[in-house]
């Protein structure tokens, strides 16, 4: 399995945000981060990223639910739907995962230290130090992380779309946070996003954006 993590570098720290693409197939390494990169390029292309609610955001940890439940994914279906019609959002069980390693793909020397190992902190304070040990002794840390997924499905749609997610080592944690992530972004959804993210053939009914009352 492999995860490639894009990190938003904005110097506003409530701006910062992440984008996230996973691939479990049985491939060659390469393979699955090309396979990431395609899942994440339709969205750095489609969504306005000079905007902090395109990225996937962590809610703060006071404000932040104690569990997702039925009905808060029913009020997330309608927000979507509000947006652009013709759409259905799910929200299945956490996929288990251990980090094994962690490398910057574009290494070009700009940032010094270990920025990987600062980003996996970020999702678990405190893992870092861990997992550089791990590293430096040629280990792992055994510590299982979550990875849930808020998924959008458009009518006449190729694949679906990440609306948001979360990075967690507790499930119900990454649950809260992918939920979170979509509540934000599926404030800027429109029917040009829906269609260049999810790949609508041209001869599919396309999703209409839905008129505000």
């Amino acid at each position: 399995m492999t995860l490639v993590v894009i990190v938003n570098k904005s110097k506003k720290a409530e701006d910062a945000g992440f984008m996230l693409a996973q691939s479990r197939t049985g491939g060659k390494k390469k393979e699955r981060e090309k396979e990431c990169q395609s899942e994440l390029m339709p969205m750095l292309d489609a969504f306005p990223l000079d905007d902090p609610k395109a990225w996937f955001q962590m809610p703060e940890a006071a404000a932040a639910k104690d569990k997702i439940e039925a009905a808060d994914l029913e009020r997330l279906g309608e927000l979507v739907q509000s947006k652009v019609s013709g759409t259905t959002v799910v929200l299945p069980e956490p996929f288990a995962c251990v980090l094994v390693c962690g490398v910057p793909i574009n290494n070009d020397g700009a940032h010094s230290g270990e920025p990987e190992v600062d980003i996996i902190d970020r999702f678990d304070p405190g893992f870092g130090e861990y997992f550089r040990e791990a590293r430096r002794v040629s280990g792992l840390v055994r510590k299982q992380w979550f990875i849930a997924t808020v998924t959008l499905r458009a009518e006449g749609g190729e694949h679906t779309l990440s609306l948001g997610m979360g990075l967690a080592t507790d499930p119900m944690a990454a649950k809260v946070r992918a939920f979170h992530a979509a509540e934000q972004r599926a404030q800027l959804l429109t029917e040009a996003i829906v269609v260049k993210t999810t790949g609508v053939k041209d001869d599919a009914p396309a999703p209409s954006e839905t008129a505000a009352s």
